[in-house]
């Protein structure tokens, strides 16, 4: 097991178990911090962050939430997101879903003010290897392959399921906030200039636009 600092936290990880925490997701963090405060939002949903790097570094930086719930389907993710969890002390609650499919299946209405949801996906083309680090080849392959085509598939599956959430909450905010990958950003641009949504890209700490925001 190692440790890695991720927003002025320590934080445990295996590179062969977990997605390794890196710096350019701080500005994921950092965004979601500002919105929250903002906004005063109540609930966080964090998809598919495997250490939980992202749900307890907002939580110990914002005052406002109440409820907050950290979504994965990978055992091993869960097992180094339990000692972050238990060495943070943080309230977080798994659940264990595809996605948003569990929040989409339940059949008692929410009672939350409000909503963030943010989500750092596996993003990259199908044995794309030639673009990649050598350390992030140590990776599991699930925590960064997933569609064969652009890699975009699964976040056109995650953003559908996020507006699907919406209509059936139509009197509640919802506030999303998603990393992808650095040749992406034209593809978020078409699906959300489609769907007629509003949305703000934002860059790395290198200039590439590899965020967006989007209010629903």
């Amino acid at each position: 097991m190692e440790t890695i600092e991720f927003f002025y936290i320590k934080f445990f990880f295996s590179p062969s178990e977990a997605l390794i925490p890196r710096l350019e997701t701080e500005n994921l963090v950092r965004e979601a911090i500002k919105i929250i405060k903002d906004r005063h939002i109540e609930t966080l949903i964090d998809v598919g962050t495997w250490t939980w790097i992202i749900p307890i570094s907002i939580e110990k930086n914002t005052t406002t939430l109440k409820n907050i719930y950290w979504i994965d389907l990978s055992e091993s993710a869960l097992k180094i997101a339990q000692i972050n969890k238990d060495s943070n002390t943080s309230k977080i609650e798994l659940i264990k879903s595809n996605l948003l499919e569990e929040f989409l299946s339940w059949t008692t209405k929410l009672n939350w003010k409000n909503i963030i949801i943010t989500a750092n996906l596996p993003y990259i083309k199908d044995n794309d290897w030639e673009n990649m680090w050598e350390d992030v080849k140590e990776e599991p392959i699930m925590a960064l392959f997933w569609w064969p085509n652009t890699g975009f598939e699964l976040y056109e599956k995650f953003f559908n399921q996020v507006i699907e959430l919406k209509k059936m909450y139509s009197n509640k905010e919802f506030s999303l906030i998603c990393e992808f990958w650095y040749d992406q950003s034209d593809l978020a641009h078409s699906f959300f200039v489609d769907k007629e949504i509003e949305f703000k890209l934002f860059s790395d700490l290198s200039w590439v636009m590899r965020f967006i925001y989007v209010q629903l």
